[in-house]
């Protein structure tokens, strides 16, 4: 892999405390890029496969943002990869790291984990559908599950609205049900995520309208 020297480009990016040879003291510092690049990929610089490209999202994520300068690091260590390049980072005191993605599992991951699916189509779609979006969800930093919460609440809504104590909260009721049905005869683990889904997403739902949803409506789908 051909090494590339880059300038990271962001002062978010850059570690004011602790470089590369002091990795145990870049825990915490989210505001780093580089510092959670080094905590995944270790002092080789090196990030392999789908569990170390999962660890650096999360560790990106972990102060739930997920801002341009970690979205730039993302895409420079994409590019490069798909290039057959690295790139080197120096901190202050001149100790230098060569870092990159070192296989496509990795960078497939990466894509996976920051490419929120389209969750609308979804639940409008079939029960292996649902599964694989609930799948996503838990493979993914709160931040970006929660953004499938939204993404589904915004479908069940339309639900809501049509709901009233009149009808007995049918269309809602009904909404759930479809989507229960949908995914109970899933294979365990498939069910498993599905069902998680829905009960997060209806949970959301009901703190998006300030907790005015019947519980029971709903409880029933926690896992």
């Amino acid at each position: 892999m051909m090494r590339v020297g880059i300038a990271v480009g962001c002062a978010a990016m850059v570690m004011a405390a602790a470089g590369p040879a002091q990795a145990a003291e870049c825990i915490g510092q989210a505001n780093s890029p580089i510092c959670a690049l080094h905590m995944a990929a270790g002092d080789d610089g090196r990030i392999t496969g789908k569990d170390e490209a999962s660890r650096l999202i999360h560790l990106l994520a972990a102060d739930s943002e997920f801002g341009q300068a970690d979205k730039r690091l993302v895409a420079i260590l994409i590019d490069r990869a798909a290039k057959g390049e690295s790139f080197d980072y120096a901190d202050k005191d001149g100790r230098s790291v060569t870092y990159g993605a070192s296989d496509a599992e990795a960078v497939a991951h990466f894509r996976y984990m920051t490419e929120v699916p389209d969750v609308a189509a979804a639940m409008e779609g079939s029960g292996e559908m649902i599964a694989n979006a609930g799948r996503y969800r838990a493979a993914v930093p709160p931040l970006f599950a929660r953004e499938v919460d939204r993404r589904c609440a915004v479908v069940l809504d339309n639900a809501w609205k049509e709901s009233t104590i009149t009808n007995a909260y049918r269309p809602y009721s009904n909404r759930i049900a479809s989507w229960y049905s949908s995914v109970k005869t899933l294979p365990p683990a498939d069910f498993s995520h599905g069902r998680r889904l829905l009960y997060f997403c209806a949970k959301f739902h009901d703190q998006a309208h300030n907790n005015q949803v019947t519980n029971q409506l709903y409880d029933w789908l926690e896992p």
